[in-house]
């Protein structure tokens, strides 16, 4: 009599079941890890920006001692040995001390990990530390999409002025972050001096479907509309002019077609050349 064979392998069938329910428990499990794991980032990132704050604090309250302190140099005078004693290898895009009383004290400060979480410190908010959307661009765009929709304001023209303002003089979103200011640097080639005086300014314009849009320009003054850098779609671009980078003017009225030249343009910061002029560029890191 032939012995049976106990060591017979999975059948089809029970394979195809075992694959079915693992696939269950990774769409179960999976989403969750990956709320963790950004919940653990973030916490880590709100860690740095606190040794950032505290650092930055104590260095502000012993120049104030000193009797050397000077508000609007503080931060470029003093970024390198901050982030030195915070032992953090991030970057401080702003700092700004805004108390009458206590002039030393840091009241805002926005910090960028080297992972790219953008962390805001802010006294005058309930949540004194937040962190704001990976992309601070997004951010931006979801923010000044948050003003023109509440926007109090009888008519469509000064409901869009009322937000444009806001956005453009509340430093948390209408400031550039540290890489940004490099762009205009390196890329846009102009000076330190120069680059620091530029904000982010929206510009309003409906797309193909006719929904309202917004997109982001680099400008000096909320009143102007040359612009050397914009932010569209998740990207940076610059405007390559005759043969180097340059400024043109956006507006609201010539915005869409500023977006159709952003879309049907191929080059990038990589591909680039001198022969190539009038056109915009996407920015590549």
């Amino acid at each position: 009599m032939k012995r049976e064979n106990r060591n017979k392998g999975f059948t089809l069938v029970e394979m195809i079941v075992v694959i079915v329910i693992l696939g269950i428990l990774l769409a179960i499990l999976v989403p969750g890890l990956f709320k963790y794991i950004k919940k653990a980032k973030d916490q880590q990132a709100i860690i740095e920006c606190r040794a950032v704050v505290t650092a930055a604090q104590a260095l502000a309250l012993e120049s104030y001692g000193k009797n050397i302190f000077e508000p609007e140099f503080f931060l470029n005078n003093n970024r390198s040995q901050i982030l030195s004693t915070a032992d953090v290898d991030g970057e401080i895009n702003l700092l700004r001390f805004e108390d009458t009383l206590n002039k030393a004290l840091v009241t805002y400060l926005s910090y960028t990990t080297k992972g790219k979480i953008n962390v805001i410190y802010d006294i005058s908010s309930a949540t004194v530390y937040s962190i704001l959307d990976d992309d601070i661009g997004k951010g931006r765009i979801e923010h000044i999409t948050k003003l023109y929709k509440d926007s109090s304001s009888s008519t469509s023209m000064t409901k869009w002025e009322d937000a444009k303002n806001a956005f453009y003089n509340n430093a948390q979103y209408s400031a550039l972050t540290q890489s940004e200011l490099a762009y205009l640097e390196n890329t846009c080639k102009l000076t330190s001096e120069n680059a620091a005086k530029y904000k982010w300014k929206p510009c309003k314009y409906i797309d193909s479907a006719g929904n309202v849009q917004f997109l982001l320009t680099a400008t000096q003054a909320s009143n102007t509309q040359n612009t050397p850098l914009i932010y569209y779609n998740g990207a940076y671009y610059y405007w390559q002019g005759y043969g180097k980078p340059h400024t043109t003017s956006i507006t609201d009225a010539n915005a869409e077609n500023a977006v159709k030249d952003i879309q049907s343009s191929t080059y990038t910061s990589d591909t680039i050349n001198s022969n190539v002029k009038d056109t915009w560029v996407r920015i590549v890191n």
